[in-house]
């Protein structure tokens, strides 16, 4: 990575939770947008391999310690893979995310809105659609599930 990005976003990270997550969400999204400098061989579509997703520019981001945007993630692939277009009910992935969970339909659904924010921040923006009562992932994107190895 540059040395300017390096000089703005040290290794270390001050002793604040919720800032070292902002602060990995946006190095994140820096890698993600220097296509110069992926971390992964280029592809033309998105690969989702277990607890990761690799975008059409090589970046890959690991979903492995974000389990209920990991789930939701897992689901949304399902979705578009075996029903394109087809967006994933709303109430579905509350069930998914916090299975052993039994929320109020709101607290669901703010939960998912900031679990879906929180995928979008992490460079899936473009990618991630809603309509009334669901979630579906673009069909303007090729979407590949490998396994993971």
């Amino acid at each position: 990575m540059s040395e300017q990005f390096e000089q703005l976003w040290p290794d270390e990270a001050p002793d604040n939770p919720d800032l070292n997550e902002i602060i990995d969400i946006a190095r994140g999204l820096i890698r993600h947008s220097v296509a110069s400098e992926p971390t992964e061989s280029k592809t033309d579509a998105y690969v989702y391999f277990g607890d990761k997703i690799r975008f059409p520019s090589g970046y890959t981001v690991d979903f492995s310690s974000h389990g209920a945007p990991r789930r939701i993630l897992k689901a949304l692939v399902d979705q578009r893979i075996e029903h394109p277009g087809d967006p994933v009910p709303t109430f579905d992935l509350i069930e998914q995310a916090w299975p052993d969970e039994n929320l109020e339909p709101a607290t669901g659904r703010n939960r998912i809105y900031v679990a879906i924010n929180r995928l979008r921040d992490m460079g899936l923006d473009g990618l991630i659609n809603n309509e009334q009562g669901g979630y579906y992932l673009s069909t303007e994107y090729s979407i590949r599930r490998v396994s993971p190895g």
